[in-house]
């Protein structure tokens, strides 16, 4: 109606500094509680592989190799990791996101889908780096000195 009369500009940030830093902090929040998770994650899942020492010395035993158990390990580990996050993810987006948006004026200019992609990365990127140091350890020593400590 008023389209050549009346300019609205885009939206590119905030100009408060305050507020920008109030923004960013909850970003940091939530990067450092994604970090957290994906620490607690790999708890659980060395208490895990140790749990199930008896089993992967019967099948290095049976005659896999110490390639074959790190891949089949890490798959099964990021496959469940990546599964939990896209969980965590839409959680966080049905439960969560609407409230701070509703604290937050302007949440869903800096919740953006290239947030979640960054925050996934970070996530995925710190659990392969601790599974294989996990993983690495596990499959290094021998069957028969598994066998022995269960």
């Amino acid at each position: 109606f008023l389209s050549d009369k009346a300019v609205i500009p885009e939206f590119d940030g905030i100009a408060n500094e305050d507020d920008y830093r109030v923004y960013r902090s909850v970003i940091f929040c939530m990067l450092i509680l994604i970090l957290l998770c994906a620490l607690n994650y790999c708890v659980i899942y060395q208490y895990l592989l140790e749990k199930n020492k008896k089993s992967f010395a019967i099948i290095r035993m049976c005659g896999c190799t110490k390639t074959r158990a790190t891949i089949g390990y890490l798959v099964e580990m990021i496959t469940e990791s990546i599964v939990l996050m896209l969980a965590g993810i839409a959680l966080f987006a049905k439960v969560v996101y609407h409230k701070l948006c509703e604290i937050f004026e302007y949440m869903e200019f800096y919740y953006s889908i290239n947030t979640y992609c960054v925050f996934a990365g970070i996530y995925i990127g710190m659990l392969v780096i601790i599974y294989m140091v996990q993983i690495l350890r596990f499959v290094s020593v021998t069957p028969v000195k598994l066998i022995k400590e269960v």
